[in-house]
Formats: structure tokens, C-alpha cells, sequence
């Protein structure tokens, strides 16, 4: 199956049930701490996206795969915006947010893509991780 018809995109990296598989579970800890710090809505993005996340590398289907993309641009952008505040615990978030969106436009289908792919849940879920503590420490203010 062509995942993208860039020609240095090597396809053999991308193995169903593979390491991108795998490290979607980075959204159920985002998941898990979200629902931990009360912000039901968040542990709700996290959790779809957990599943797209499964389905997608699990079957790299490109209309899922779109699904995919679309759906965790949408979420950043959304939150961001929702969960904005001037501290340096969200501006780490957004540092993520970044690293994670240069990552995935830059590396995702080259030859390291899988490394680099996984290294996109990993990153974004800390990112995630970091906009959820802010939240939850100015709600306390």
C-alpha cells in the first residue's frame, strides 16, 4: 500500500502494528492524567485520538490516515486557543505542539519516518501532558 507518493518516502518502514502502533499508547496516559486533573473534554480528544491513532498505524488506510492528521491538528488548535494562559508551563506545551508539527512535516516520510513519527506521539503527548497542568494549575488561581 502507497502511503504517500513522495518519492524519498520508503514504505517498507511502515508496518502494521508497528512502532508508530505502539506508541499511540502515549495517548492513554494523556488520557488517564487528564481525567486525573478533571478535564473530562481533553481525556475526551485524548482517548479519540488514541483510537484514530490505533486504527490508522494499524491499517495506514490513507482516508484514516487523513481522519488522523485532521483530527490532532484540530485538537492543538482548539486547545491552544481554549487553554491559553501566560505561564511557562503552557508555552513549554506549545514548544511541544511545534517540535511535534516541524517533526511530522519534515521527517514523517523519509527514511527515519517511523523513528521520527513515533517521536511525535511521545513529544505530543508531554505536550499535552504539560497544557493539561497548566490549566489545571490556573483554575486553582
Amino acid at each position: 500500500m502507497n502511503i504517500n507518493t513522495n518519492n524519498n518516502t520508503n514504505n517498507k518502514l511502515y508496518i502494521k502494528y508497528g512502532l508508530n502502533f505502539y506508541t499511540c499508547v502515549a495517548f492513554l496516559c494523556s488520557h488517564l492524567f487528564a481525567i486525573y486533573r478533571l478535564q473530562y473534554i481533553l481525556a475526551s480528544a485524548c482517548f479519540m485520538s488514541l483510537v484514530l491513532g490505533l486504527i490508522n498505524h494499524a491499517t495506514y488506510h490513507p482516508v484514516i490516515n487523513k481522519l488522523d492528521t485532521a483530527f490532532n491538528c484540530i485538537c492543538v488548535s482548539y486547545f491552544s486557543i481554549k487553554y491559553y494562559d501566560n505561564n511557562h508551563i503552557f508555552h513549554m506545551s506549545m514548544l511541544c505542539a511545534l517540535i511535534s508539527a516541524y517533526t511530522f512535516i519534515k521527517y514523517s516520510y523519509t527514511m527515519n519516518g517511523i523513528i521520527m513519527h513515533s517521536l511525535i506521539h511521545i513529544i505530543g503527548n508531554i505536550g499535552i501532558m504539560l497544557m493539561i497542568e497548566s490549566n489545571y494549575r490556573m483554575r486553582l488561581h
